[in-house]
This record gives structure tokens, sequence and C-alpha cells, in this order.
């Protein structure tokens, strides 16, 4: 069997339709590593579990959007006022601090980066197989990161973006990309850096990877996606 692929960039307007969700609850895996969790914001799509009639599975309904609002503005789904937007200056320092290197060009600490990635894609590959009739007896393991780059540097005072979501579906396994964004002075949204994340489906109780049990990517619900492999290029 081939394997179910797209190739995409997920941008700004395609992720407008998101709406915040709870961390604990989404993100379990990220909210049991990072001590910063309940100081993020996370997005996804509410209809989680939105199944074509082909058994596929549109990729914007398994993402996962984690902003880490440096800014100092968290921009919450509650506030009734701009004031309750506004961080607290000692919570502020403790997100930058959390996140924070002492190299010039690379600020965001690229360990921190690869923590959370690690986290989140796990979260992103139960959420696209908990639509799967056997989604209870498999679990997820990480085979490893690849094509991770560092494209730009990472400004600490501007919101920064961790946007996850599933690009290749395999007989037994789920590629899935993260894009850490910033959105430039026009209010454009700049690449900063990419990873690809692998991850095998095993059987609980053997161990074994469990074959077409993650359902393929369908593109019906998603106008931004191309098959072009651009994973060299970025």
């Amino acid at each position: 069997m081939k394997a179910s692929r797209i190739r995409t960039t997920h941008d700004k307007q395609s992720s407008q339709c998101l709406k915040q969700v709870n961390p604990r609850t989404a993100a379990p895996f990220l909210y049991s590593v990072s001590p910063i969790s309940e100081r993020l914001l996370l997005f996804a799509q509410s209809h989680d579990n939105e199944i074509e009639d082909d058994g596929s599975k549109s990729p914007n309904s398994s993402l996962l959007e984690c902003v880490y609002p440096l800014s100092g503005t968290r921009h919450h789904a509650d506030s009734k006022s701009d004031a309750d937007d506004i961080i607290n200056t000692t919570d502020l320092d403790i997100l930058r601090a959390s996140v924070s290197d002492f190299g010039a060009y690379s600020r965001f600490r690229l360990a921190k980066f690869y923590s959370d990635v690690d986290a989140l894609t796990a979260d992103v590959a139960y959420r696209h197989a908990s639509s799967s009739s056997n989604s209870e007896d498999i679990a997820f393991v990480t085979a490893g990161h690849y094509y991770s780059r560092k494209i730009h540097s990472t400004e600490l005072s501007k919101d920064i973006i961790l946007r996850c979501y599933p690009t290749l579906i395999g007989r037994s396994s789920i590629e899935i990309r993260t894009d850490a964004l910033q959105e430039d002075d026009s209010g454009t949204e700049k690449l900063i850096n990419v990873c690809f994340t692998s991850m095998v489906a095993v059987d609980k109780q053997t161990l074994r990877p469990v074959k077409d049990a993650i359902p393929k990517l369908s593109t019906h619900n998603d106008n931004n996606h191309s098959n072009k492999d651009e994973r060299r290029e970025q």
C-alpha cells in the first residue's frame, strides 16, 4: 500500500478557524513535560474527529498550534477586556527565561524546542489516530526527528508559534511536521525553525508495529495543500 502524502506549510489563514483548547486535555503529553504549559496558549479545530467517506482524515483536524506569548499579550479566549490579555511582569519573565538561550542567533533554547516538539508531535499522532477503531489498543513511539533546520533568528519580544500537523501516513507510521513561526513587522508569519518527526504505531501489549491503524490523509477541506515535497527546500 502506498503511503498517503501531502506536502504543505500551513499558513496563518488556515489557522484562523482554530479555537482555544485546554492543554491538559488536548495536549496531555505537552502538559505533562512542560513546566510552563499553563502559561502557553493551545489551539485546535473543534471538529477533531471529522472523517471522510473513505476513512481518511484532514491534516487540519489533527493540527495543534501552541503559542508562547512572549510579547506579553495572551489573547485569551476568555478575556473580557484588553487588560485581561496583559501578562504580568513576573509571569512574562518566567516565560521568557524558561525558553531563552545565551546565543545571539538561537535565542529560543533548542533543547526546549525539541523537548516540546517531542511532546507535541505525540499529541498530534494520538489526536489523528483517535478516530481509528483500534485506537485504544495502539501506542506511538518516536522513531526520530530529522530535516530540522534553524532558518531565522528568534526574537524573544515576539510570540512564538509551534504549528504541528501530519504530512505523511505509512502502513504503520506517521510523519509530523512542526513549524516554529514568528510574525515580522508587517504581521506576516516567518518560518524560524522546522522539524519533521516520524512516529510508529505499535500494539500496547506486544509492542510490535500495527499496520493500517492510522487514518490516511485527506486534503478535501484543506485548500492550501500541495503535493510538492518541500522538505529539502526549506
